[in-house]
């Protein structure tokens, strides 16, 4: 009978590898330490942009669709210019907190005519966001049909102006009775 031989261990075929190279922040560890700050105060702060390349992905999708087949826009959007968190202020980011309700919409009616679509009516709507810091939603029908990024992208390169197009407004009566709420209040230009 022959000896019962020693079970292998699994060790034993195990080679030490060196990691891959990871960015990292110059060497320095900071596992284990305290952070610098106290961290975002809430998840909008989390979530808030960094810098002009992430405002530029945000705005590219807080929308419709604006790319494939048969995508040719809407003749009724409904913007909305939320307030930016304090980062993106600090960095020089517009605020609903910085204009009228006029100026706004002012601007908007000069994004659209620097686009060359033709406005038919404009109305603004103000209210508090759930922060309770102001809001304002601006509602656009024109007379041909166009896609809402280049406004946008208008506004924020003109004025850094970060606003959203909503993707559920289809025509004018539902954006004004969607917007018009007991809290808010509203002017309507026709033009």
């Amino acid at each position: 009978m022959a000896a019962a031989s020693a079970p292998k261990d699994p060790t034993d075929d195990l080679h030490e590898q060196e990691l891959p190279d990871f960015p990292d922040n110059g060497g320095v560890s900071d596992h284990g330490a305290p952070p610098d700050d106290d961290g975002p105060e809430s998840l909008e702060d989390l979530l808030e942009p960094l810098d002009a390349a992430d405002d530029l992905r945000l705005l590219a999708t807080d929308g419709p669709g604006v790319s494939g087949r048969g995508v040719m826009g809407k003749y009724v959007y409904s913007f909305s210019f939320a307030h930016p968190g304090p980062k993106s202020i600090a960095r020089g980011l517009c605020s609903p907190s910085d204009l009228s309700k006029k100026e706004t919409m002012e601007r908007v009616q000069n994004a659209y005519a620097a686009c060359g679509v033709d406005l038919e009516e404009t109305a603004v709507f103000r209210e508090p966001h759930k922060n309770g810091l102001p809001h304002d939603a601006v509602l656009c029908r024109s007379l041909t049909r166009h896609k809402w990024l280049p406004i946008c992208m208008y506004l924020y390169e003109t004025w850094k102006m970060r606003m959203g197009a909503s993707k559920h407004i289809k025509t004018w009566a539902d954006g004004c009775r969607y917007l018009r709420t007991p809290q808010s209040s509203h002017k309507v230009c026709t033009e």
